[in-house]
């Protein structure tokens, strides 16, 4: 028993030694219920003081400039709405004063999609918050809130890409132009381009502006001109001056042709080097040649010498156009080409001899470009080149196998007494004759002797005018078309277009003529055979006579059948001082018929035409006796004098 107690009483002090009564404090805990009623007070009254300050605006408090401070809710909305009224109607000043003039605008902000979120903004100023700074701003106030805005980024992009048409500028590259020969420099410069995107950006984060501020610089990319004043210097110095420092010497066909500058230089220019997206070297039109080197390989490009392959982007290179400088080179040697002459027929002592053809010799553009580049810039100044031969259209042999060896057919036409007539027909006679038609080619009369001008050495005599004889030029000319269409329609050849007088002349065929007019009406026909035609024309003896020679491939006849439906002419006079007296033609209708056999096959073709003719009446120049004269009019009898007055 005495063990349990020593065990009891020796048992340490402060150990549990039985449970402890229900509601009593242990010893030593006072200060952690001390510490939470403390944060419990301090806590409800932040809480407090944040729900207090909900729904008010810290006093002091500005807006993009609008004094806000201490105002209610709807009080601070009311004014935040008139700013924003006045926000939206300020034009926002811009500028881009980057490479070039300043340029600036004013944006309109509306319309550029900037906007005052009223609401948001509010949002920040007044709604509860247990942030320490806000409830702070309201304790100690003075603060310029940032206000919250609503920018629609497409509407302002928009803007800012028509204010970029007036920044934009492409760089002016560096030149050099040939005037006068003389080399002229010209300036470089650079060029901009604005950056929407990142323009857009700066205004969505700084608008709105505070009052009075300057406008917004608005970022621009400045473009760099590929070819800038050192390349200018050096092209300058290496080539264009060179080029322009004496006569060029042209030295071709056995002769020297010396060009002053002021002649060749219109065939000089400087071109810039392409981009590294451009062309290939192969593709350029012209001959270039960067300032310090020489031509490398031939062109492609028609009229075009070298580009040398490697030309860097931004180096000017002399060029020279072959066929401006060939121009320079006829000008100063007018017969230093030789044309071509093509093969022709002609008849002598009545035998078809063929005339061989002698080709040509000419400058080929190409070449002489290719000469000239380096002799520009060399000590000498001598561009030799060769002349090309340029071969004739018709060749000896060809023109010996179209077999012109006979006469297919011949007709002529009497001529008349008026001597300017007739002179119009030889005209007229001359561009015909000689002419070779080979194998489906046309003829067109018109075409061949061209309009008929007092220039051009045709007379005025009688034409047909609305059925009446005028003076006109080229009278007569119509004379070789009825002659030349009747040796064609004896031929066998194609007719495609002809015409007859609107009266019958009697010294014609009746139905089987022709008449011409520059202006509306031609004679073609085609040579539709296997064979050349060479067509002659003579005025002589009193008559025109043209005749086809070739191969005679057709016999021909004509038929034609009596006239019917016959007009009886009338008689006019004309008491117009231009009156040409007319004799009286019977108008008829008529039909003529081609009959056609072919010398070999013995194919027969047969081809009519038909015709009607007016009636022409008989002209007399002066009044008409059955017409009565006008009854002169009296003249009115003199007035009777009043009597005196009291007589």
């Amino acid at each position: 028993m005495d063990q349990q107690h020593l065990a009891t009483s020796g048992a340490p002090s402060g150990a549990a030694q039985g449970p402890v009564p229900r509601g009593r404090r242990l010893p030593g805990r006072p200060w952690l219920w001390w510490t939470g009623g403390a944060l419990a007070l301090t806590g409800a009254a932040y809480g407090g003081a944040a729900l207090a300050t909900a729904g008010e605006v810290p006093r002091g408090t500005t807006v993009a400039g609008v004094d806000v401070g201490g105002l209610s809710r709807a009080e601070a909305e009311q004014s935040l709405s008139t700013a924003a009224g006045s926000l939206g109607a300020t034009p926002v000043p811009v500028v881009v004063s980057v490479a070039g003039e300043p340029v600036e605008a004013a944006l309109d902000p509306a319309a550029a999609g900037l906007r005052l979120d009223v609401e948001a903004t509010l949002e920040e100023l007044t709604g509860s918050s247990w942030d320490p700074r806000v409830l702070w701003r309201h304790v100690a106030g003075g603060w310029e809130a940032e206000p919250v805005t609503d920018v629609d980024a497409a509407a302002l992009r928009e803007a800012l890409r028509g204010f970029a048409e007036r920044v934009d500028a492409a760089p002016v590259e560096g030149s050099i132009t040939f005037v006068e020969g003389r080399a002229v420099a010209g300036e470089a410069r650079e060029g901009r381009r604005l950056d929407v995107v990142a323009g857009t950006d700066l205004l969505a984060q700084r608008w709105p502006l505070p009052a009075g501020t300057t406008p917004v610089e608005l970022p621009a990319d400045v473009l760099r001109p590929r070819v800038d004043a050192e390349e200018v210097a050096t092209a300058m110095r290496e080539a264009a001056e060179p080029a322009v420092s004496g006569p060029l010497v042209v030295v071709t066909g056995g002769r020297e042709v010396v060009l002053p500058p002021e002649a060749f230089t219109p065939a000089l220019s400087m071109q810039a080097g392409p981009r590294a997206e451009g062309p290939a070297a192969s593709e350029a039109p012209a001959s270039e040649v960067p300032a310090s080197e020489a031509p490398a390989t031939p062109a492609a490009a028609p009229a075009a010498a070298t580009t040398p392959a490697g030309k860097s982007e931004g180096q000017l290179l002399l060029t020279v156009d072959g066929i401006a400088l060939e121009a320079a080179v006829l000008a100063a040697a007018p017969d230093l080409e030789v044309p071509p002459r093509d093969a022709t027929v002609e008849i002598r002592d009545g035998v078809p001899v063929v005339v061989p053809a002698v080709d040509g010799a000419d400058l080929d553009p190409v070449r002489l470009a290719e000469a000239a580049l380096p002799a520009l810039t060399s000590p000498e100044r001598r561009a030799v080149v060769e002349l090309v031969p340029r071969p004739a259209e018709l060749t000896t042999a060809e023109a010996e196998a179209l077999g012109v060896r006979e006469v297919i057919s011949t007709f002529s036409t009497k001529l008349t007494s008026n001597a300017a007539r007739t002179e119009n027909i030889r005209r007229a006679a001359e561009s015909v004759d000689g002419t070779l038609l080979e194998p489906g080619e046309e003829f067109s009369l018109n075409q061949v002797v061209g309009e008929r001008t007092a220039a051009r050495g045709f007379n005025k005599a009688p034409v047909i005018n609305n059925g009446l004889l005028v003076d006109g030029y080229g009278g007569g000319v119509s004379q070789l078309a009825t002659t030349t269409f009747n040796a064609m329609f004896f031929a066998g050849l194609d007719e495609l277009e002809h015409k007859p007088h609107s009266f019958y002349i009697s010294r014609y065929p009746e139905g089987r003529e022709a008449t011409v007019d520059w202006r509306s009406i031609d004679l073609r026909f085609r040579n539709d055979s296997a064979h050349g035609v060479l067509v002659k024309a003579e005025v002589a003896g009193g008559q025109v006579t043209v005749t086809f020679w070739g191969t005679k491939e057709w016999d021909v006849q004509a038929e034609k059948s009596p006239r019917r439906n016959i007009r009886t002419p009338g008689v006019k006079y004309d008491e117009s001082p231009k009156c040409e007296p007319q004799d009286p033609h019977t108008g008829f209708d008529v039909d003529v018929t081609r009959i056609a056999r072919h010398l070999v096959t013995g194919e027969v073709r047969r081809e009519t035409w038909s015709h009607r003719y007016k009636a022409g009446d008989r002209v007399i120049c002066g009044p008409d006796p059955a017409k009565p004269k006008p009854t002169p009019t009296p003249e009115p009898a003199a007035p009777v004098p009043a009597p005196a007055p009291g007589g």
